[in-house]
């Protein structure tokens, strides 16, 4: 009998049957992810605040559409782990996150296409401010999108065997019960 997850169309059961080494590995990944995605921006800012000799303000680093690069670069790597396909089990509702992913990404280049001819016509009428809020939200939807996708592959990838066994059996046990008595 194959293995596959206690429900398998179900995201909330998929979620749920995700052991400890799953999220342990998804909070590893997600950590190493921000760390290092984020490292040009944290020495950039470090160095920043070293040899400043104005006040700098925030907005630099995030005007210009470095955040919503990173999150097109999220989203991208995510649509590998929800198209392939493993010897498991295939991806939970396969089609709604592809669904998301585009559109999210087709979100990161209108707003990045929208910076860069701002920035190349040089108008005068351009909303920092707006622009650092929706590409703050637009990475925050990146990550928890991410990191769910990269969880729920972890979960084909290393299925809960123990699990999905104990499950079977049960499932036996109530099926052999339903038989009833033999006469």
């Amino acid at each position: 009998m194959a293995t596959s997850p206690i429900n398998p169309v179900n995201l909330i059961s998929a979620i749920r049957s995700c052991s400890k080494d799953h999220w342990w590995n998804t909070g590893k990944w997600l950590a190493y992810t921000v760390l290092c995605g984020f490292l040009p921006i944290i020495i950039g800012l470090l160095l920043v605040w070293i040899f400043a000799t104005k006040p700098v303000n925030w907005y630099d680093f995030v005007v210009h559409g470095e955040f919503v690069i990173y999150s097109a670069a999220l989203i991208a790597a995510s649509t590998r782990l929800i198209s392939k396909d493993t010897a498991t089990f295939p991806f939970v509702h396969r089609e709604m996150f592809t669904l998301i992913a585009i559109l999210v990404l087709v979100s990161c280049v209108a707003l990045y296409s929208a910076i860069k001819t701002a920035i190349l016509f040089s108008l005068q009428h351009v909303n920092d401010e707006r622009i650092a809020r929706f590409s703050i939200l637009i990475l925050i939807v990146s990550l928890s999108f991410s990191t769910l996708v990269f969880l729920l592959d972890q979960q084909r990838i290393r299925p809960d065997v123990i699990g999905i066994l104990a499950h079977q059996e049960k499932q036996l046990d109530n099926d052999f019960d339903k038989l009833g008595n033999p006469q």
